[in-house]
């Protein structure tokens, strides 16, 4: 089966439906591994193997073991924006920064970019678990509040060529208005898992045009599928109740009637949040466990969270199975 690597990835970008505030994001404590689940006797059997588990707490400066560090600067031509008046996109470089005690996936500024790509291929007949912590925080923006976080898996075979900026969260390609892509999607991409701030993961369909496509949903989790399948939405839950477009769109079942557990993805603190018991806090658990035909994944996604409403809650959403076959070597 096809070899994997799995990345995290912050974007902060303003253009068509892609507004921005100046929230710093920081990831710390990412930890996962690898396993098989075997059907005969229906437990799950860890894997060993040189890497695994990968816990990385980002202390220091770096670098980090089996861990890669990139992204960049990327600023639109032709849409009137005060940081480029020009008529060609503005590129410049720029890299996921080791503060010492957490990696800073985007500082307080516009149109960067940043991801973190744990550099340990894995055969796609294991599934894994995988947890980290996030900070999405800053001050209010007139612009509003964007992008977003992803976790994504990739075909390990492929080079490392990440997705579009903004609302495309470094997994999803640019799609125009009459459902071109502008721009492509990461390279291999097998999965991605958007943390939405601002809504804009789960719109745009390849071959179709905007009229048909979904609406922006704030405070949302998508998750969409490979490139070979034109990376298309397979799901995306709410995370509280949001109005979109006159519309009101609720946390699924059971969720929905239990407002303790709504709760925004990103918090408004001007410092980040590193304990659980105080409001602000947000850690991610993710698990996909490989079907027994060999034929994709069960995903469940799972958040402790705390709010000043409720305090800590553990936020638990509906399985998820993805029927697609990974490439094959």
């Amino acid at each position: 089966m096809a070899k994997i690597l799995l990345g995290l990835a912050r974007l902060v970008m303003t253009s068509f439906q892609k507004k921005t505030q100046l929230f710093a994001l920081a990831a710390s404590i990412f930890c996962y591994s690898i396993f098989v689940l075997s059907s005969a006797e229906a437990q799950v059997i860890v894997i060993p193997r040189e890497g695994f588990p990968y816990c990385q707490p980002f202390q220091g400066s770096g670098p980090f073991d089996y861990t890669i560090l990139g992204g960049e600067i990327r600023i639109p031509a032709n849409q009137g924006l005060p940081e480029n008046q020009t008529p060609n996109t503005i590129i410049k470089p720029f890299s996921a920064n080791p503060t010492g005690q957490s990696l800073q996936l985007t500082p307080l500024e516009y149109w960067h970019s940043g991801y973190a790509i744990v550099d340990i291929p894995f055969s796609s007949e294991f599934g894994i678990k995988a947890s980290f912590e996030y900070f999405s925080y800053g001050p209010p923006d007139p612009r509003g509040n964007a992008d977003g976080i992803s976790f994504f898996m990739f075909d390990a075979d492929q080079p490392i060529d990440i997705g579009y900026l903004g609302g495309s969260l470094a997994y999803a390609p640019y799609i125009d208005l009459d459902g071109s892509v502008l721009q492509p999607g990461i390279s291999g991409g097998y999965v991605g898992i958007g943390f939405d701030e601002w809504g804009n993961f789960g719109v745009g369909t390849v071959g179709e045009p905007f009229a048909n496509w979904d609406p922006r949903i704030s405070n949302s989790i998508t998750i969409r599928g490979p490139e070979i399948l034109n990376y298309d939405v397979y799901e995306r839950y709410v995370t509280k109740k949001v109005n979109a477009f006159g519309i009101d769109y609720f946390p699924p079942p059971p969720l929905d009637a239990d407002p303790t557990k709504w709760f925004d993805i990103d918090h408004s603190s001007v410092v980040r949040t590193t304990d659980c018991l105080l409001p602000g806090y947000r850690k991610v658990f993710i698990e996909l466990t490989p079907k027994s035909s060999g034929i994709g994944y069960n995903i469940e996604i799972t958040m402790l969270v705390n709010t000043t409403a409720n305090g800590q809650q553990l936020v638990s959403f509906p399985p998820l199975i993805i029927h697609s076959m990974l490439p094959i070597d």
